[in-house]
């Protein structure tokens, strides 16, 4: 969890909200990120109606990012959640995926009551309303149209049934991309399900539910987590504290008209019956109710109280958590967070028994009086395999003290003079070390400091420190006793890679300072015997599995990437999607780890929508950088890019929602456009494993992780476009005027 910042989902059916989305943006949020930045967090809201661009749509996967996103959301500080809901129920989305023998229900149904039908479809305008295309309506009957669009993928596991397989809602392609065509097939397909389920399905299940349920309201089951039965999801996350933090705007307009109610009378009362059970789960404290004769009226209103209440109930919550998060030393938040990665490191873990023996019979030794090197290339996973040495220490109910340190993985491990405090700080807590009053200012002395204390330790302790390359600055290990203490033993993880020699740095001073049988070669332990177990554990974690021509083809190209971790974390991304029915001819992968980066990064435009403008800007901009870039930086020159360029304009301001535009204060306060958040805050999610945070001048700022991301974004982002040049000169710029202010 990042408890520095504040990630706030907003939910409600669109075009009946426009007023009040306008007055959240523009009054409330702006007092409210004001309020964060003075205490020293970000506040981030989340408004999907810019982050769904027109490709996800087309793939059917809209709600599937919404219910993302709203998950990404609650693995952040409360308030998450804000739902506002009217006279208008709103959209229903078809299932994107039916679990085999529900879909082999309802087809049983509708086989046996076959109907035929007529699909009118209503004309393509431009925006004079002159037509452009009327598709000619079409016969087809109801069992025909269900096998058109859900396909079986047997790649797919169902949460319901993981042995099972599942029926997939298919791409918009051709004609359907055109959204006229394809609503009239999607009114008649929805109405076919529909019937169907009331036939044959329990109407109290989530398997019934799912096909009468609004995209608002399954937002609404996903982010509250008393609300309906509970998600997969909600059951993990165990968050009992949920619906303190969540809260409601329920408007009531005497007599809705237009786009504020829905023509269906079911759906009126669906929306009647939403509200109610929003106003029976939410505490009442929580919820801000407006009641209006016409829509007149309510598009008149100044929406003050609106602005007040959740400006101040927001900042309340906000004050709650960080009250929590203040109680918590320095020192509390730092062994939290490197658990939280350690964790992170071992899931989908595997192998590597060899090694992990090493380290066992390493810290059984009494007579070394060196430290355990563990070396390797980039990518290879020693920060996993030590994640699993040290949960392996934690299980084993030893006699000595375990520290651990993740270098690079939170904000303070990233100095050599951070890192080290903290051990001590860790080492005195548990009354290891004698107290120490002040460490020293000089860079010699401190070192020496340290030395004389860790050679002090008397009592059994164990310490690991990964990847010591991705300090800051390198040292050349002053800070480390020549001959441990006979209770201490400290275990490293370095990097030893002939493509980042530079890099390779402390591999180089251990070999000049411990016995070859202190070196161990992690390459030396091939994945080899376990490769198709980790593909089908990692393949699990995302319910998706492979055919036996799918999977022999990922292991051959995984073994020519030496069976590099990194590469198949990465490939992942890309494999989860292969259906069983797919083109095989295009389900291919690179041979090499820089490969797979490149085709991560062309994917995340392909598979996962994002705008290829976006992706190349951001990932220019982070490795231009020299130390990095914080968030607000980012955005800040993001913005600005969309103001000034028409391209990136019309790649993210959408004809349907209006913009935002706040004052500029970096550009004498004129008023300029404001890049979503959300657009980010989804590209975010997926670069997220990717990157690292290093605590620079008290501002935590992004780099990559792996190296070879950063030679893949020199070599391939900038020769396809102009964001390296643009990047040099925006940050440039910025940081001059940084230094001015």
């Amino acid at each position: 969890m990042r408890t520095n910042t504040f990630r706030l989902f907003i939910s409600s059916t669109f075009s009946d909200f426009k007023k009040e989305r306008e007055v959240l943006h523009t009054r409330v949020f702006p007092r409210v990120d004001k309020y964060c930045k003075e205490q020293g967090y970000s506040f981030q809201p989340i408004d999907l109606r810019w982050g769904v661009n027109n490709e996800a749509q087309l793939d059917q996967k809209t709600l599937e990012v919404c219910l993302e996103e709203v998950k990404a959301c609650k693995h952040f500080p409360h308030p998450n959640f804000l739902i506002m809901a009217g006279d208008r129920y709103g959209y229903i989305p078809l299932p994107y995926m039916i679990e085999k023998k529900e879909f082999e229900l309802l087809r049983g149904y509708i086989t046996k009551n076959n109907k035929s039908i007529t699909i009118t479809y209503k004309p393509q305008k431009d925006k004079d309303r002159k037509i452009i295309k009327h598709k000619e309506p079409r016969q087809t009957t109801q069992l025909e149209l269900l096998d058109e669009w859900y396909k079986e993928d047997k790649n797919q596991i169902p949460l319901e049934d993981r042995k099972s397989t599942a029926y997939i809602l298919q791409p918009r392609r051709d004609e359907y991309v055109i959204y006229e065509n394809w609503e009239a097939e999607e009114k008649a397909l929805r109405e076919t399900l529909q019937e169907a389920a009331k036939a044959t399905l329990d109407e109290s299940t989530q398997a019934y539910q799912k096909y009468f349920t609004s995209a608002t309201e399954a937002e609404a089951i996903e982010g509250i987590t008393e609300y309906g039965l509970q998600t997969s999801s909600q059951k993990e996350r165990e968050n009992a504290m949920d619906k303190e933090y969540v809260f409601s705007y329920l408007r009531t307009i005497t007599s809705p008209s237009g786009d504020y109610i829905d023509q269906e009378k079911s759906l009126q009362s669906s929306a009647k019956t939403f509200k109610e059970n929003l106003k029976n789960t939410l505490l009442d404290e929580n919820i801000h109710e407006a009641s209006y004769k016409s829509v007149k009226e309510c598009e008149s209103s100044n929406f003050e109280a609106f602005e007040e209440y959740f400006y101040e109930h927001l900042k309340s919550a906000i004050d709650k958590q960080k009250e929590q998060t203040d109680r918590l030393t320095s020192l509390q938040k730092e062994l939290a967070q490197q658990q939280k990665f350690k964790n992170d490191k071992l899931k989908g873990f595997l192998g590597r028994e060899k090694t992990l023996s090493h380290i066992t019979t390493y810290l059984s030794n009494q007579e070394t009086k060196q430290p355990l090197v563990i070396y390797g290339p980039s990518g290879m996973g020693k920060s996993s395999l030590m994640a699993k040495a040290i949960e392996e220490v934690e299980q084993s109910l030893g006699g000595a003290h375990m520290l651990y340190r993740f270098v690079g993985a939170t904000q303070g491990s990233t100095t050599l003079r951070a890192l080290l405090i903290s051990i001590c700080d860790e080492l005195q807590e548990k009354e290891i070390i004698a107290p120490i009053e002040s460490y020293e200012p000089d860079e010699n002395k401190f070192q020496a400091q340290i030395k004389e204390t860790l050679s002090s330790i008397k009592t059994p302790t164990e310490i690991f420190i990964d990847a010591l390359d991705q300090l800051q600055k390198k040292d050349y290990l002053q800070w480390l006793p020549e001959s441990l203490p006979n209770e201490l033993k400290i275990v490293f993880t370095v990097l030893k890679d002939s493509k980042y020699e530079e890099d390779s740095h402390y591999y180089h001073l251990f070999e000049k300072r411990v016995e070859k049988t202190q070196l161990i070669d992690i390459t030396q332990d091939s994945l080899e015997h376990k490769k198709e177990d980790l593909l089908t554990l990692l393949l699990s974690s995302e319910s998706r599995r492979l055919q036996e021509d799918q999977k022999s083809y990922v292991l051959e190209q995984w073994k020519k990437a030496d069976y590099s971790p990194l590469y198949l974390k990465i490939a992942i991304e890309k494999i989860k999607n292969w259906s069983s029915y797919g083109d095989k001819e295009k389900q291919t992968l690179s041979d090499s780890t820089e490969g797979i980066i490149e085709e991560f990064i062309e994917n995340l435009s392909k598979i996962y929508h994002h705008e290829t403008i976006l992706v190349n800007k951001v990932f220019g901009y982070i490795h231009t950088s020299k130390d990095g870039l914080s968030e607000k930086e980012l955005l800040e020159i993001l913005s600005e890019d969309l103001e000034d360029e028409e391209a990136f304009k019309k790649a993210i301001i959408n004809e349907y929602h209006e913009p935002i535009r706040i004052k500029n204060p970096r550009r004498e306060d004129k008023e300029e456009l404001m890049l979503p958040l959300s657009t980010w805050s989804r590209l975010h999610t997926h670069m997220k494993p990717f990157l690292v945070e290093r605590d620079i001048d008290k501002q935590p700022l992004m780099k990559f992780f792996h190296r070879q991301f950063a030679t893949v974004v020199e070599e391939y982002i900038s020769p396809v476009s102009y964001t390296h040049l643009r990047a040099h000169e925006t940050v440039l710029d910025l940081v001059c005027r940084l230094l001015l202010e």
